[in-house]
């Protein structure tokens, strides 16, 4: 049940992305946009979670980590800050804030992880990363239809960066958001088992290649 919490709304973020994709304003009229705008946060949130994910878990004393926290948080706050310069809404640095602010009051009042919680947490990273990265690299290599995503609607979504994969073709993050925040929800569904999986193989690849060069 807990793993279906925490997908809902990375499973509603991949039904948003294919409903835009073919019908571009149903949900809203500068949706492209926003879920451009999504993306382009995700990625600065999955960078800024592996540097605070370390703190959190350390033993330093409380205080320490908290301050720390804050540090990080301060310097990704000018890339968030950027991302509202950039699509003029304040969403992007009150959503990476909100998520920073949950990190902290988790190191405020929370317990010390479990072991098997700092490995779902550091490998849930790892996942996260990885399926951001596959999914971005498979929708720019790949050819994709527009579908409703026409020039005359694109021409009022007042999008970023003209010239960009993401600005001329925006179907590229749109198809991108959806297998990353699909996959993603899958993930978290089942624990990243995944993940777990991969590595007890590539272990077991790497015991068995230094067993067969020992004398």
């Amino acid at each position: 049940m807990p793993g279906l919490i925490s997908a809902l709304p990375d499973l509603v973020l991949g039904a948003m992305c294919v409903v835009t994709w073919v019908v571009p304003d149903a949900l809203g009229r500068r949706m492209v946009a926003y879920l451009m705008g999504v993306m382009l946060l995700e990625f600065v949130i999955i960078h800024s979670s592996g540097f605070m994910g370390v703190v959190w878990l350390g033993d330093k004393a409380r205080a320490e980590r908290v301050l720390t926290l804050l540090g990080i948080a301060m310097f990704y706050s000018v890339f968030a800050g950027g991302l509202a310069l950039v699509f003029e809404s304040w969403w992007p640095f009150i959503g990476f804030w909100g998520l920073t602010a949950n990190k902290l009051l988790g190191v405020l009042v929370g317990r010390s992880p479990r072991e098997s919680e700092l490995d779902l947490l550091q490998h849930g990273w790892g996942g996260a990363l990885a399926l951001y990265v596959l999914a971005v690299t498979v929708t720019i290599l790949a050819p994709l239809p527009a579908l409703g995503l026409t020039g005359d609607v694109l021409s009022s979504q007042r999008l970023p960066g003209a010239g960009l994969p993401w600005t001329d073709e925006p179907q590229r993050v749109i198809a991108a958001g959806y297998l990353y925040f699909t996959a993603l929800a899958l993930s978290e569904m089942t624990d990243f088992a995944w993940v777990f999986r991969w590595l007890a193989n590539a272990r077991a690849r790497i015991a068995k290649a230094g067993g067969l060069r020992s004398p």
